[in-house]
Order: structure tokens, then C-alpha cells, then sequence
């Protein structure tokens, strides 16, 4: 009897979220230049990467002046975001005598520091997207107005959009897109709301307009409970429109400072500046005959893919690296090297620059190619200047074995510790890696000595703020399976080496001790399907 109750609870859940889907989910054949005239974004957190701060703020603040944690703190104002701070303490603190001192303290820091945000790289083309096609734009926000008008301003965006809005006493978000609505002479169903919060899909639903959830701080099956449709990125949000071959790429403006966009053929290149007189003399476009040209015999190097190391003058020590993506996983000798839309050589060159920026030791590109073969298919191509004297972790782990002298032992260890630094700073920085794998780190080394540490290989990585224990320790598992994947063959690591890097990410952080105690337990439960799927891969491959 219990059982069918729970059963019948589940099944109930599970009817529910269809219904509020089926009338609430925008629906995609909905999403088209005809139907929709106006599109509304939340400015926090959707315009504007300031969700980190504000989070890290209103927790501090709460913990210092109510009986509640941090942890607890940061999960109130989440389930709360969307709403202008004064409600969301209101709410969360009812009648509390510290309110009104911890809001104007929040408002009070928030104005000093949030200027030094930046604008979601994929926003500007976004929006220059729905102006070419004929869309309204407005910003609708629960900050301040001040804040919203200044911000706009000095990050050039006041001419971007059709209106900017912020809150006023009497002037939430409700009443901004209801402002929207009557000054433009909009209906209801042409309009679109686009935010991070759940509150946001509130303030939608109340006014009869659509919604699309961007997942940032909020997961899609978070959107999925309320019944709200949700997209990874901007760039999935315009693809909703019909514009399946779509990127933020074609604008110059989401193009990282310093490279230029150019077109040859049926070939678009991104390409460094500095680099772009020499290498377009050589038309690197055209890969197939590029190196045959440079009167230096290409080096070929290990890695998933063709990779090629040559001399980037013809002359001279410094020397480039080509790497030509191809599909790995098991069917790799099906898909080959052939892509089905996308940007995938665009996308990993503005997230290794954004790394580069942020002081992520990693390798400088210098450009990047996509060739479209029949649309919509393409191949792609990274080219980055070659790290010199340097070998990836398997190599130096490998040579290393071969000696295991003191020195060895100590450049290890440091080795080691060194990867946990910044594996953490990368993750702290919002990057996930797609394939976080001993091959994917590469040692530089010095005249007689140690040198430098590097992450590498970006390809289908994300910029997530900010990054949830899921994401992070996902990165962390996809490592461990690798180095487990390399011992069974003999690699030079040991499970002290193996706490060690977990000691040096760890290092400081609590929270962090906490949650990964929680996630052993399953990994070691998937440990066996891996085993298995390495066995499936020697038999197909060797």
C-alpha cells in the first residue's frame, strides 16, 4: 500500500510538469522573426557576469548579521533572485530590526564595485542579431536605475538596446515590462523574457509573456521544475529562431581583442593580429598545401587528431603547432574529421584567450579556421605557437619512471601540486574543460631544471558562473579516470600523488572538502564502467 502511494505521488509530479510545460514552454515552432517583435533580458547575470559578486556579497552580509550560514545564505537569495534585494531580504527576514542597514550596505558596495563586471561575451551579437532582424531589445532589472544607466553607459551599451530599465519605488520588474508592453504597443505573446533566475520566469508568467531560461546559476532541470524552457548559451537561444548555422562569431564584436576576422573562399579565419600578414601571405587557409610551403620539414605529434609542429617563419626557433580536429569515442571511424554546424575552432579560441587573459597558463593561438566542406557540414583547424622544450604529463611521468632519482621525485610531487593550483584557479575562473586528461597538460623545461605548467586543449570547454560542485567535480573525475587509465598501463603515479593533487586544489577551501567526500562514493560505482569501456576501446582501436 505504501508503494502504490508513492507511486501514484510520482506519477502525480510527473503529470504536473507536463502540464505547467505544455503551458508554459514557449514552444519552438513559437520562436520566429514573425512572431516575436521584442525580446527583454534580465540585466544581472544574463547581460552582465555580476552573479558571482552578488552572491558572494548578500552571503557575507547575512551571515554577519542574521543566525544563518553561508551555505544557507547563498541558497536563500538564489531561491530569491530576480527580486529587488529590499524584497528578497524582506522576505527572507521578515520584520528583522537589521534590514534596512544590511540593504544599504549591499546597495552601498554594490555601486562601488560592480562597474568592474563584464558584459557575457556572446551579448553584443546577440543583440545586434534581433536589431538586423527587426526585434526590439530592452534591459529589465531589479537593480537600481542609477546602477542600470551607468553601467549601460560605460560599457556601451546604452545604444545596443531599444530601452534599459532598472528598479524605482513603484518600478519593479513587473511594472518596467508592463511599460514595455503599452509604450511599444506589444501584445503579451510577442514579447520574450530572457533570464537566470527562477523568479525571473515569475514575472514573465504573471504578465502573459514567453520565457526562456539561460543556464547560469540555475540548471536546466531546475527550469524544468517550474515548467520553463532553458538554453546553455546565447548562442542556443538564437538557434530557438531558426538560425541553426548562427554564431556569435559572425560579428566582429564578440572577437577577442587583438584578432581579425576574415573570409577566403569557403574559409573563415580568425586570426591574431600580429601573426596575420605572415600567415595570410602563406595562405593558411589552405592547410592542405601549408606546410609544404615553408620549406621545413613538418614534425607529426601524438594526440587525438592530426597534429603539426613546424617552423612558423620557415626559419628560425620558434615554431607553431596545427592541430585538425577530428570526433573521438568510440565511433571516431565513422565521423572522422566532418562537423555538422557550429563554430567548435571559434569557440575554443575565445575561451583559450579569455584563459590567457585571466592568467591561466595555457597556449597562445594564433588563429583559427573553419572550412565549410557542403553546408552544413565543415572541418576545422587550431593554430597555436608551440611550447618549447615541453612534453605532456604521460611523457614526463613515463621518462621520469625510467630514473626515479630524488630529483625526480621532487620535481614530481611539485609537478603534482602545481596541477591542483590550476586546475582550482581555472575552475575559480568559471571555465569548464570538455576533456580534462593527463595528455592535456603540458611541462615546460627549464636549462637544468623544472619550468612551467600548462592546461591546454579548450575545444568544446565552457564558461559557466558560476561553476556548480557538479561541473567542477566532473573535471576532477574525467582527470582521475585518466591517470587510473595510465597506472593500469605502468605510469610513474601513485595514489599519494594522486591526494596530493587533491590536497593542493582543495587547500583552504571547506566547502569544497565537504562536497567532494560526498561524491567518492560515486565514482568509485562508475569506476567499473570505465574499466569496461577502456577494454571496448583496445578492441576496437589497439
Amino acid at each position: 500500500m505504501f508503494m502504490l502511494i508513492i507511486a501514484i505521488h510520482i506519477n502525480a509530479l510527473v503529470l504536473w510538469r507536463t502540464f505547467l510545460s505544455w503551458i508554459w514552454f514557449p514552444k519552438r515552432d513559437s520562436l520566429t522573426k514573425n512572431k516575436i517583435r521584442a525580446v527583454i533580458f534580465d540585466f544581472d547575470g544574463t547581460v552582465v557576469n555580476t552573479m558571482p559578486f552578488l552572491i558572494e556579497l548578500a552571503a557575507k552580509l547575512m551571515s554577519e548579521n542574521y543566525n544563518i550560514s553561508q551555505d544557507a545564505a547563498k541558497k536563500r537569495y538564489l531561491e530569491t533572485s530576480g527580486m529587488h534585494f529590499a524584497s528578497q531580504i524582506a522576505l527572507i527576514f521578515p520584520d528583522h530590526p537589521k534590514n534596512q542597514e544590511v540593504v544599504n550596505t549591499f546597495e552601498s558596495m554594490k555601486q562601488e564595485s560592480i562597474f568592474a563586471h563584464s558584459v557575457f561575451p556572446e551579448i553584443i551579437p546577440t543583440v545586434r542579431y534581433f536589431s538586423n532582424q527587426k526585434i526590439k531589445t530592452f534591459v529589465c532589472s531589479s537593480s537600481p536605475q542609477e546602477i542600470i544607466e551607468r553601467h549601460t553607459k560605460a560599457k556601451k551599451l546604452d545604444d545596443l538596446f531599444d530601452g534599459s530599465f532598472g528598479y524605482k519605488p513603484g518600478f519593479g520588474k513587473g511594472e518596467q515590462i508592463d511599460f514595455i508592453l503599452q509604450h511599444h504597443k506589444l501584445q503579451p505573446e510577442e514579447v520574450l523574457f530572457v533570464g537566470d533566475s527562477l523568479r525571473d520566469f515569475d514575472f514573465a508568467k504573471d504578465k502573459k509573456i514567453k520565457f526562456i531560461g539561460i543556464e547560469r546559476i540555475f540548471e536546466r532541470k531546475d527550469f524544468q521544475n517550474i515548467g520553463a524552457l532553458s538554453v546553455s548559451s546565447m548562442t542556443d537561444f538564437v538557434k530557438l529562431f531558426g538560425d541553426k548555422d548562427w554564431s556569435p562569431m559572425d560579428s566582429t564584436s564578440r572577437l577577442p581583442h587583438g584578432f581579425s576576422l576574415i573570409k577566403r573562399g569557403k574559409a573563415k579565419l580568425v586570426i591574431r593580429d600580429l601573426y596575420k600578414d605572415r600567415l595570410m601571405e602563406r595562405e593558411i587557409h589552405n592547410l592542405e598545401a601549408f606546410p609544404l610551403r615553408q620549406g621545413d620539414k613538418p614534425q607529426f605529434m601524438e594526440g587525438r587528431g592530426l597534429l603539426v609542429s613546424l617552423r612558423l617563419d620557415g626559419k628560425g626557433p620558434e615554431r607553431m603547432v596545427i592541430r585538425h580536429y577530428e570526433h573521438g569515442g568510440i565511433l571516431r571511424s565513422l565521423t572522422r574529421d566532418l562537423f555538422l554546424t557550429g563554430s567548435r575552432p571559434f569557440r575554443e579560441l575565445i575561451i583559450t584567450e579569455m584563459a590567457r587573459k585571466g592568467g591561466l597558463p595555457t597556449m597562445e593561438v594564433l588563429a583559427a579556421i573553419k572550412n565549410c566542406v557542403f553546408w552544413p557540414f565543415y572541418k576545422g583547424d587550431l593554430v597555436s605557437k608551440e611550447i618549447p622544450n615541453s612534453v605532456d604529463l604521460i611523457q614526463y611521468f613515463t621518462r621520469g619512471g625510467r630514473t626515479r632519482g630524488q630529483k625526480q621525485l621532487g620535481e614530481k610531487r611539485e609537478l603534482v601540486r602545481q596541477a591542483g593550483r590550476l586546475v582550482r584557479k581555472m575552475h575559480e575562473m568559471g571555465i569548464y574543460h570538455s576533456d580534462l586528461h593527463l595528455k592535456n597538460f603540458i611541462v615546460e623545461k627549464g636549462e637544468g631544471e623544472l619550468g612551467s605548467l600548462y592546461i591546454i586543449d579548450f575545444d568544446r570547454s565552457k564558461i559557466i558562473h558560476p561553476l556548480k560542485s557538479n561541473k567542477w567535480f566532473a573535471n576532477l573525475l574525467r582527470l582521475d579516470r585518466s591517470v587510473e587509465k595510465w597506472r593500469t598501463k605502468g605510469l610513474w603515479i601513485t595514489r599519494t600523488d594522486r591526494l596530493r593533487f587533491l590536497g593542493s586544489y582543495l587547500e583552504g577551501d571547506k566547502e569544497r572538502k565537504a562536497l567532494v567526500r560526498t561524491y567518492i562514493g560515486k565514482y568509485l560505482r562508475r569506476k567499473r564502467r570505465y574499466r569496461m569501456g577502456w577494454a571496448i576501446e583496445r578492441l576496437l582501436y589497439g
